[in-house]
């Protein structure tokens, strides 16, 4: 996926919860993360360098360390369904 059909899909859809690759195909995927955000849909990220790199507006957003295992994972979306709706990364 690209970044530009994540944000189709959000302004289409409302997503429960998102859960965004950083980097996607070399474009960053915070674009997409604020078009979720303006839903209402909490939004965590996966990376490899873990939270750094993440700009400050979010800073406190559920970051999943890849590699990562099925428990983190479903740790990591637990915590955004928790948040429900209205995250502000």
């Amino acid at each position: 996926m690209r970044v530009a059909q994540a944000i189709d899909l959000a302004e289409a859809d409302t997503p429960d919860v998102a859960l965004l690759d950083v980097n996607v195909h070399g474009e960053t995927a915070f674009a997409a993360a604020e078009a979720l955000n303006r839903q209402g849909v909490p939004v965590g990220f996966a990376s490899g360098y873990g939270g750094a790199g993440l700009p400050a507006e979010w800073s406190q957003a559920p970051v999943l360390q890849k590699p990562f295992t099925r428990d983190q994972l479903a740790a990591v979306l637990e915590r955004l369904a928790a948040q429900g709706k209205g995250f502000n990364g």
